[in-house]
């Protein structure tokens, strides 16, 4: 007897959307392309919520047209002008032309738009202007150009708003009403007033949860900050060159801190004070240029204080090994180190295992002096029970990496790696890994992708990110590899290439 076919169609919305979730977006797109109703369910407003329109400064009146045209209803936006990182030191004020442009944009999304994203610098009338069109923000990111004197503006009351950035001098406009602001990301510079922002974050103290302060100079006085319900914390540039006792009250002015990211070469003083005044850290992200023999073993007992510690990166130099006087971290599971060894790998990664007996998930990047063929074999002899590992090159020039290593990681789950020229010959099969990706590596051919297919016949994922000098992977051979693993899902980027 004959059974009727249910065409995909003919599904309720519900299913559909469930269906596409599982795509990432560049396959997202291309199921767009299918009919309109597939395109409405791809370009959904459940599914633009991860997903930004980014807008540049240099676009032609086609590009903009095409835009102006668009039935998505973006929830996030971005405006760029220049990728350069420190952009508010060199930026000039938006022109009037693109500002134009932008308040179009703000026009058609303003009622639905949930962040707003710009690398741009807005005179005080254009940021009002931009905000009284977007009354549900919840992210703001962007500058201020105070150097025009203009009349004062009084901007509505901004209650959806919880994420601030305030890139460059932004908090110097006080009129910003923002009473349930919890996330603020504050950046001093040679053009912001010390006055009005310590007058600001101070009036904004009480209610933040997370907070982000960099600074170009050193003399912020941030001891005179207080930030009871902060949990999330990250401080950068030269804010913490400071003295000894306002560092200690700077610290110690948090109690429930659980993710904390320190930029800047820190000190044992600050690896002491802020381990005592918040054992509860969770996450922990520090820098420090070069350990050296007499202060690696006492640096490390701090950390022995965060008993719940969990997540635990590094980026560093160490000249000598670690001595078994520290007690193992058996809380942490996550560990991530940028490495700036010339050489001792070995002595290096065996004193972080017996440090950090515990992890499970490893992140490895190295500066140019990096010998990756080493380090992964002592990453693989020392960490045999790791399920998930990143591996990244950061370098031009690649070495070939003799990856048979991998054999002993018996456990491996997940493997990512970067940056590197990538011998998929050396290889080794196995039946645990489910996730593979490939960042900017080279000379994966459509012939590789049948020998992984063949490696690891229980891989659910396979991300492959093309450099754009590189593109010797086609779509035929996505094709193949995907008649191979029927159940894995293939993200390739092409748009880098």
């Amino acid at each position: 007897m004959a059974t009727e076919g249910i065409h995909i169609n003919d599904l309720p919305l519900e299913p559909l959307e469930h269906i596409f979730a599982f795509l990432p977006l560049v396959d997202r797109k291309s199921a767009s392309l299918v009919c309109h109703s597939w395109s409405k369910i791809a370009f959904s407003r459940r599914f633009l919520s991860n997903v930004a329109l980014n807008l540049h400064m240099g676009w032609d009146r086609s590009s903009r047209n095409y835009i102006r045209r668009s039935t998505r209803r973006y929830r996030n936006v971005v405006y760029l002008e220049t990728r350069c990182k420190y952009w508010w030191l060199s930026m000039k004020t938006c022109s009037e032309y693109f500002f134009g442009f932008i308040i179009e944009i703000m026009d058609k999304f303003g009622d639905g738009l949930e962040s707003l994203n710009c690398m741009i610098i807005f005179t005080q009338e254009q940021l009002w202007s931009m905000i009284i069109r977007a009354p549900n923000l919840r992210q703001l990111n962007t500058a201020l150009d105070t150097n025009i004197n203009q009349r004062e503006f009084h901007f509505p009351k901004m209650k959806n708003l919880t994420d601030l950035g305030s890139l460059c001098n932004l908090l110097q406009s006080q009129c910003l009403n923002v009473p349930n602001l919890t996330k603020l990301s504050a950046n001093y510079t040679y053009l912001s007033g010390e006055t009005e922002w310590t007058t600001v974050i101070q009036e904004l103290s009480p209610q933040l949860k997370s907070l982000e302060l960099r600074s170009t100079d050193y003399f912020i006085p941030i001891d005179t900050f207080q930030f009871p319900k902060v949990e999330v914390l990250e401080v950068g540039g030269r804010m913490c060159r400071a003295t000894d006792l306002t560092l200690t009250r700077f610290f110690s002015g948090f109690t429930l801190l659980k993710d904390v990211k320190l930029d800047f070469d820190v000190s044992e003083l600050v690896l002491d004070i802020i381990t005592q005044a918040c054992p509860g850290i969770e996450k922990f992200h520090f820098e420090k240029s070069l350990f050296s023999t007499t202060n690696l073993s006492k640096s490390l007992s701090y950390l022995g204080r965060l008993k719940g510690l969990k997540v635990l990166s590094f980026v560093g130099g160490i000249n000598s090994p670690i001595t078994s006087e520290c007690n193992p971290l058996a809380s942490v599971k996550r560990f991530s180190m940028k490495m700036s060894n010339r050489n001792g790998e070995a002595d290096v990664i065996e004193g972080f295992r017996q440090l950090l007996p515990n992890v499970t998930d490893m992140t490895l990047t190295g500066w140019p002096s990096f010998t990756p063929e080493c380090v992964l074999a002592h990453v693989c002899k020392s960490f045999p029970n790791l399920k998930r590992l990143t591996i990244a090159n950061n370098r031009n020039t690649m070495d070939s990496c003799r990856l048979v290593d991998l054999r002993r990681l018996e456990r491996l789950e997940e493997l990512t790696l970067k940056d590197f020229l990538l011998p998929v010959v050396f290889m080794p099969p196995s039946i645990c890994l489910k996730r593979l990706k490939f960042a900017d590596c080279y000379r994966v051919t459509d012939a590789d992708l049948m020998q992984l297919a063949a490696l690891y016949p229980n891989l659910k994922y396979l991300e492959y990110l093309t450099p754009s000098r590189c593109g010797e992977v086609t779509s035929c051979g996505i094709d193949g590899f995907r008649s191979r693993l029927e159940n894995c899902v293939v993200h390739c980027d092409q748009s880098r290439r």
